[in-house]
Order: structure tokens, then C-alpha cells, then sequence
């Protein structure tokens, strides 16, 4: 039986009412509503935290945040580091796979995996060094 490809897309900074395909009649977002027609629309939803990294991370490892560690996106905590058993890349690779991510990963180091066979970063002009 073919596996059904995955494609997982998680947005910052707007609410699912900002979407047409959540009923929004204004803002016009055709290839995230068409992408939504062909996939799962997830209507009910629960998020640990408001803040972008701690959701990540919970997403990522299936953790909390009190057990990822990163309770927000302030000094020390706004990158995901290594080191965790699961994530949900790594068990789709061992199930077979092709995992990569794309955008802001807000990892550290900047270039780890995670999991993902290969990641395209968009760190919004972050360095993990100066220099």
C-alpha cells in the first residue's frame, strides 16, 4: 500500500479566522484553502502556549513545554536544542520517510536536523556566531 504523502504546514502569527477556508470572506488565501480542501482541516485545537518556539517544540517532540524546556522565546529559551528521544520527523523517517523542513526552525545549532533528513532555513537573518 503507497503511503500518503504528509505535508504539515503551521503558520505564526494569525488566528484560523484570518483563513477562508475557516470562513473568512475577506481575506483571500486561495492556495492554503485549496490545500485544505485536498487534506485534513483541523476544526478543533489546543495549544500549550501562545508563543511560537514552546509550540514548536511541543509539536515537534509531542512534549509540553515544561518537559522541552523552552517555556517561551525570551533569553535562553527561544531555540530548540538536540538531544530529544522522539520528534515527529524522526519516527516519520523511520517509517520511511522523506522528512525536510522549511522556514524558521529555531533551532540550535542553527543547521541541526531534528530529525528532518534535510532542513531549508529561513532564520530571519540569525547567525549562530557573529562573524
Amino acid at each position: 500500500m503507497k503511503k500518503p504523502n504528509i505535508l504539515l504546514v503551521m503558520t505564526d502569527q494569525h488566528c484560523r479566522d484570518a483563513l477562508g477556508c475557516y470562513g473568512n470572506r475577506v481575506v483571500e488565501t486561495p492556495n492554503l484553502d485549496w490545500l485544505a480542501s485536498e487534506g485534513t482541516l483541523f476544526t478543533n485545537a489546543y495549544s500549550c502556549t501562545p508563543s511560537c518556539i514552546p509550540i514548536r517544540a511541543s509539536l515537534l517532540t509531542g512534549m509540553d513545554p515544561w518537559n522541552t524546556g523552552i517555556l517561551g522565546s525570551g533569553r535562553g529559551q527561544g531555540r530548540m536544542g538536540l538531544g530529544f528521544e522522539h520528534t515527529m520527523p524522526g519516527e516519520l523517517a523511520k517509517a520511511g520517510y522523506h522528512t525536510q523542513g522549511v522556514g524558521k526552525m529555531n533551532f540550535h545549532p542553527l543547521r541541526a536536523l531534528n530529525g528532518f533528513h534535510r532542513t531549508v532555513l529561513d532564520e530571519s537573518d540569525r547567525v549562530a556566531t557573529p562573524g
